[in-house]
């Protein structure tokens, strides 16, 4: 009898799928910022991605999908630095977020037209962009959250 093939541990598995997930957005912010996020479709990113279109629909079932993951990955990337950022333990809180919102400034620069096409899409009241939508709503609290945290902490 031959051995079945050993499926590969879930930890690599998760690997994988978090490696492909992060090569969808970047190669999706590439083409927002030089074809224009209503410009790009999903084919277009699936295929430089060098992804099934049908692959990208298993993370993303929208462009709508990629921009809040987006947005999660960038409030979370503030989360753990601000974390990591032992200056900022001790400093007055007015520091504190003046730090966050300057951080957050810089990353999001470079993406300055994908930004601003995502809100507008986001003032469309059917959008998962938009404010009252779950999706953005879990955000949005997760982002406050950490703000309160901050605030809390220098009471």
């Amino acid at each position: 009898k031959r051995a079945a093939a050993k499926a590969p541990p879930s930890g690599r598995r998760q690997e994988n799928k978090k490696a492909t997930q992060e090569k969808i957005l970047r190669v999706a912010l590439e083409l927002f910022s030089t074809r224009g996020f209503y410009r790009t479709t999903t084919r277009q990113i699936s295929r430089k991605a060098g992804v099934a279109e049908g692959t990208l629909f298993n993370y993303f079932r929208s462009k709508e999908d990629l921009a809040l993951y987006f947005f999660e990955q960038e409030v979370q990337g503030i989360i753990d630095w601000f974390h990591g950022e032992k200056s900022l333990r001790d400093a007055p809180v007015a520091q504190q977020l003046f730090a966050i919102v300057h951080r957050h400034l810089d990353r999001i620069a470079p993406y300055e037209e994908f930004i601003g096409a995502v809100y507008l899409r986001a003032l469309q009241p059917a959008s998962k962009l938009h404010p009252m939508s779950l999706e953005s709503q879990s955000l949005n609290l997760r982002y406050l959250r950490f703000i309160r945290e901050i605030l809390e902490r220098a009471e």
